[in-house]
């Protein structure tokens, strides 16, 4: 079994991205490659007016409420928990 790496705030600090990308879409790709040539990867990826059903990010799990006309989505890197809470 897989080791579980855990994180000392102090020491690396989470790193989160925020982007309202109106449309993902048609800008996964561009979001890939900025993570690809990212020195630091980010642990978790917050985006606003996704406009899809079921967005997708590989080596991150999806936390997404698309109910909505715009959608958003909460991308969390692999490895990392996360509770999910619906709320009304």
């Amino acid at each position: 079994m897989p080791r579980q790496r855990t994180r000392k705030l102090e020491t690396e600090p989470f790193i989160i991205w925020q982007w309202n990308c109106q449309s993902f879409g048609n800008k996964k790709a561009a979001l890939q490659q900025h993570i690809r040539s990212s020195p630091k990867k980010p642990d978790i990826i917050m985006l606003q007016e996704t406009v899809v059903q079921d967005p997708k990010l590989t080596g991150y799990r999806a936390h997404a409420d698309t109910t909505g006309r715009r959608g958003v989505c909460i991308f969390v890197r692999k490895g990392l928990t996360a509770i999910e809470k619906k709320t009304e």
